[in-house]
């Protein structure tokens, strides 16, 4: 049973799993289900196709929706919101409601050319601090960048395509204009943009997709 399935059996009967609708003891619940499928193997990472996104991406959508930036857990978020567990019990569900079902509205995609991969190999604006006298850059051979805009007007992800997958940079974000000015940051100036072709609004990449 994946984490969708036992999220889902959850909200249909809270009081079997939990003793009734608390989000701090569903959160709980939910990483201990998750540890569980880590270390038992079980836990699948990498779909071919982008949607349904990878639970984790819960936190920065409960952020997005509710407008709460922080470092707390969506828990204590929904619960700042809600003042009570069972109100954030019951927005929590409404909000993963949407998660489950997003979908591309529309997307663009562009390849990246030797100045964008120099730009991004360069590191002058961008890189991973692998160690105190190590850095690396942000992409290990870069292919390609695409632009998701989420369905429901849910925000837009930033995908960066290399030679062996595909990976998710920065989130959710809130406009085009953003992911844009992130392609700027890690590729400079890309150009050649053309229209995504996807199947019933769920990509599907020829290589494992982590987002």
């Amino acid at each position: 049973m994946s984490i969708y399935d036992i999220t889902e059996r959850i909200g249909q009967r809270p009081e079997i799993y939990l003793g009734g609708k608390y989000i701090v003891l569903l959160k709980t619940f939910l990483d201990g289900y998750r540890a569980c499928e880590l270390d038992n193997g079980n836990y699948t990472n990498g779909s071919y196709r982008l949607f349904p996104l990878n639970f984790s991406n819960i936190q920065d959508f409960v952020c997005l929706k509710t407008n709460i930036y922080s470092a707390e857990g969506w828990d204590r978020i929904l619960m700042r919101l809600c003042g009570s567990q069972e109100s954030a019990f019951d927005k929590f569900f409404e909000i993963y409601g949407e998660f489950i079902n997003l979908r591309m509205s529309r997307g663009w995609r562009a390849e990246l050319l030797r100045d964008n991969i120099a730009h991004n190999n360069s590191m002058r604006y961008d890189y991973i601090q692998v160690s105190p006298i190590e850095k690396r850059p942000v992409y290990i051979n870069p292919v390609s960048v695409c632009i998701v805009e989420l369905s429901g007007k849910n925000g837009f992800l930033l995908l960066v395509e290399t030679e062996s997958e595909v990976l998710c940079d920065g989130g959710f974000m809130t406009s085009a204009v953003q992911a844009k000015r992130r392609i700027q940051t890690l590729f400079g100036t890309v150009r050649g943009w053309y229209p995504i072709e996807d199947d019933k609004n769920n990509i599907e990449f020829e290589k494992p997709v982590h987002v």
